[in-house]
């Protein structure tokens, strides 16, 4: 198949000129915030965030993962913008990228320990065309500036730098370790273990992966996907395993994949025939929704459990789809979507109650009713909540504090928990627990009335003396919290 075609059609002259004149616009005044109506979604319906720049489509969103107000903005032709305020207003932030109205964005992630440290990737129009301002590029000032970080990256291809940065992946226990997906010219899934200062190409890939995706429940467990199939990496990416399976082989480029961030054998992918299901790590596939054109729109839902949903990369068409019993049966949610296609979706940890749909034609928001019944404030002191791992020593009655929203009685936790888990030290993945930390009996839990805050004193053992361990606490009404705990 000669893949050396162009991605996109060749625009209509207006829609050039108009593109043309922005960039020029906006490289004139970068610091230029472009205010739009502040949207407050509504539940159960789609209302318009961002209308975009022109008739170009956005790739993807990002929330800060310290601030559900600071958004990220992708777009094709106008590179990045960023909003300090839910979307009321944004800014481009392009300095360093160049010549913008060359590649699209279709990465931004940001480091979930630093919120100054932004990556970006963005794809070159033609494939072979490494134009000025593709490749990856890494920010440590939020978005202010930018520099290249693709030293090691080479289109094989081309015998060039890279075009086509499809994926990007962060590890967030340990921020200094990406991953980079490139497709064309022989394209591979690239590592760094130096905060992208320097990269690595992987070994044992057939050439085109064009997607990166990290198992939530093993730091070193990556999976991929080429025109051979779905194909895993048991060693943090340096090496690759064969196709586990043949899904989704052959001619056509697929975007979608998506594991389960609380059931890491559980996976998502799409294929010419829709949204296809796996619930043993890839080995074998099965057709959970027919929904054609689908791009990257697939993701799982970060705090409610079984919940996928997936949106049509068709113009002409609204279709945003919702699965709340892990892909067995769907539901359509595309109320208040006009008919644009959908090139992403995202919901954040930290903003859980909407989902943000990137389109041809600008961004939206979709509001969920309350994700749970208890509004979990976070850990309070002595405990910090991950990526932190707190030190304590073997033996000691460890202080849990945490919020719920106020009083909400001493029967919060669900049926055997708060429980614990040993895990490997570095490691930031999510255990469900396999040890009952005390019997219903004995459990110490408290509410102080006058700080509004629950203590749960979790006795650790001496035994567990130079491992590391998750503290699990899973409440009532299905919400989880975890800690992470090196033991001395």
């Amino acid at each position: 198949m000669n893949r050396h075609l162009t991605l996109w059609a060749v625009y209509h002259h207006w829609r050039l000129w108009f593109v043309v004149l922005t960039c020029a616009a906006l490289l004139l005044y970068p610091s230029t915030a472009i205010r739009v109506h502040a949207a407050q979604p509504v539940t159960g319906s789609w209302t318009q965030l961002w209308a975009g720049i022109g008739d170009e489509p956005d790739f993807v969103l990002t929330v800060d993962p310290f601030s559900p107000s600071t958004l990220y903005v992708g777009t094709h032709g106008t590179g990045v913008f960023k909003s300090l305020d839910g979307g009321s207003t944004w800014a481009p932030i392009n300095s360093g990228f160049g010549v913008k109205t060359q590649g699209y964005v279709t990465s931004v992630v940001v480091d979930p320990t630093n919120s100054s440290t932004v990556y970006a990737g963005i794809v070159a129009n033609e494939i072979g065309r490494a134009e000025i301002g593709t490749g990856l590029f890494k920010s440590t000032n939020g978005g202010a500036s930018w520099a290249a970080a693709n030293t090691g990256i080479v289109d094989v291809g081309f015998s060039g730098p890279p075009a086509d940065v499809q994926s990007i992946a962060i590890d967030p226990s340990s921020p200094n370790r990406l991953w980079a997906a490139l497709q064309w010219g022989c394209g591979s899934i690239y590592w760094s273990v130096d905060a992208a200062a320097s990269w690595t190409r992987g070994v044992g890939l057939p050439c085109d992966e064009g997607v990166v995706r990290l198992s939530p429940s093993d730091p070193q467990g990556l999976y991929t996907r080429a025109y051979g199939g779905i194909y895993p990496s048991a060693d943090g990416g340096r090496n690759w395993l064969g196709a586990v399976s043949s899904f989704g082989a052959c001619c056509v480029a697929y975007y979608g994949l998506a594991i389960d961030p609380l059931d890491r054998l559980t996976m998502i992918a799409n294929d010419a025939d829709g949204v296809y299901r796996s619930a043993d790590g890839g080995l074998t596939w099965s057709l959970s929704l027919a929904l054609p054109d689908v791009y990257k729109a697939l993701t799982f839902d970060p705090v409610r459990a079984h919940t996928i949903y997936a949106g049509r990369n068709t113009d002409g068409t609204a279709q945003v789809e919702v699965s709340t019993d892990g892909g067995v049966t769907w539901a359509d949610i595309s109320n208040g979507l006009p008919a644009v296609g959908v090139k992403n979706l995202t919901v954040a940890a930290n903003a859980p109650n909407r989902i943000y749909a990137t389109t041809n034609h600008g961004v939206y928001v979709y509001g969920l009713a309350p994700a749970f019944q208890y509004a979990f404030g976070g850990f309070r002191p002595p405990v910090d909540a991950m990526p932190v791992v707190n030190t304590v020593k073997a033996g000691s009655a460890v202080p849990v504090k945490f919020t719920l929203g106020g009083d909400q009685g001493l029967g919060i936790f669900a049926d055997g928990y708060p429980k614990s888990q040993q895990m490997p030290c570095g490691s930031n993945s999510i255990f469900d627990g396999i040890e009952q930390t005390a019997s219903a009996g004995s459990m110490t839990l408290s509410y102080d009335t006058s700080t509004q805050e629950y203590t749960y004193v979790w006795k650790t053992d001496k035994a567990w003396a130079k491992s590391c361990q998750q503290l699990v606490l899973s409440f009532a009404d299905g919400s989880v919290a975890r800690a992470n705990f090196s033991m001395k």
